[in-house]
């Protein structure tokens, strides 16, 4: 089992070193992830949410997103809570309620986040999944995954990131962020993202 890991982590290797025989190359808007106050959070699948029903125990609940994005609650049943702010899911379950009973305020508390990772690959002494609770710079998942190992090519390291339909290959050089030709307190991972370091 691990012998096959060892062998997909070398192939992929082999592959990112052939793409980033280029200098860096920059996508556009790529050294700029907005900071936690500048985006609100997207609820999605294995968050830990606690809805509270201001003046009503029985409808206020811990609830776990499941898979589909849904969440079950009391009277209403299975509300879409994967893909919303918790803003905008606190006024669907308020209106939902509002049916059945009477509701002075409806509060969603993100308790766990759970759905947001990153992962880090290759010549890193703790290659895995990692959660993404916060901003996130590339030196912070390098640090997470514990340093490189003594043959990583940390000037050739390369972020995967998907967007929509589209997969772009960040080229990152260490050496780049450490001498500040590339804002290190501003190269953040973004969700979903894979760092790979060759």
């Amino acid at each position: 089992m691990r012998a096959g890991v060892l062998i997909a982590t070398l192939l992929l290797s082999s592959l990112i070193l052939a793409a980033c025989a280029d200098p860096v190359t920059e996508v556009p808007n790529f050294r700029r992830v907005p900071s936690t106050e500048e985006r609100a959070y997207v609820i999605g699948p294995d968050d830990l949410l606690q809805i509270v029903v201001w003046k009503n125990e029985s409808l206020s609940k811990e609830v776990r997103v499941r898979p589909d994005g849904k969440i079950t609650l009391p009277l209403i049943n299975d509300v879409q809570a994967g893909g919303m702010t918790p803003s905008v899911l606190r006024d669907v379950i308020s209106k939902r309620l509002e049916k059945f009973v009477e509701v002075s305020g409806v509060t969603v508390i993100v308790k766990e986040i759970n759905s947001s990772k990153v992962s880090v690959l290759g010549q890193v002494k703790k290659p895995g999944i990692y959660p993404l609770r916060s901003d996130l710079t590339v030196l912070d998942a390098i640090a997470m995954a514990e340093g490189f190992n003594e043959f990583a090519a940390t000037d050739r390291m390369v972020i995967i990131r998907k967007n929509g339909k589209e997969t772009h290959w960040i080229k990152v050089r260490y050496n780049d962020i450490l001498q500040g030709r590339i804002a290190g307190d501003h190269l953040f991972l973004a969700s979903g993202d894979t760092l790979v370091v060759p």
